[in-house]
């Protein structure tokens, strides 16, 4: 069976209703059997994608745990970080963070073509080489890669209004 492991950046519990439940829903309506994990826990995934949840705007307790995320740069099945996801996936591949609010609903250029995606970040990556920006507000990565690498992740909320761009990431190579 697939799997899929979602790791939650939540602090509180009720938090987990909001970032991680939709994501669990998706997975599972596509087959997939899903585990979920805290961020405080250290994980050795050896199988299936991974995504990591994004969480509240003031839920930054995860920053103080990067450390148990090293384990991404060397994994090759495909990993998803939705905004608290992403800040993580900056900073274990180098990448630094800048304050920067964005909340609501915008308009993200997906290399020319215009969706709508939901926010809400107070921090914006500041990426270096190595990364190849698929999606943007201006000049802020709102979804980006890791080059040559299956390592994925968005500013912003997909699973509010863009669940086609994680059943994508779920189903690509199967």
């Amino acid at each position: 069976m697939r799997k899929v492991l979602i790791i939650s950046t939540c602090k509180h519990r009720l938090s987990d209703e909001e970032f991680v439940r939709p994501l669990r829903e998706i997975a599972e309506s596509l087959g997939y059997l899903v585990e979920v994990r805290k961020f405080t826990e250290k994980v050795s995934p050896d199988s299936g994608k991974v995504i990591i949840s994004g969480t509240a705007l003031k839920d930054v307790d995860y920053l103080g745990k990067v450390e148990n995320f090293e384990w991404v740069r060397a994994y090759e099945e495909g990993v998803l970080g939705i905004c608290a996801g992403a800040h993580i996936i900056s900073l274990v591949f180098g990448c630094g963070l800048r304050k920067g609010k964005i909340i609501g609903a915008r308009e993200v250029d997906f290399k020319g073509v215009k969706r709508r995606a939901y926010f809400l970040t107070s921090m914006i990556p500041v990426l270096r080489e190595g990364f190849e920006v698929l999606g943007s507000v201006g000049d802020v990565p709102a979804y980006f890669k890791v080059r040559g690498r299956n390592v994925y992740a968005a500013l912003f909320y997909p699973e509010v209004l863009n669940r086609d761009l994680i059943i994508d990431f779920l189903e690509e190579d199967y």
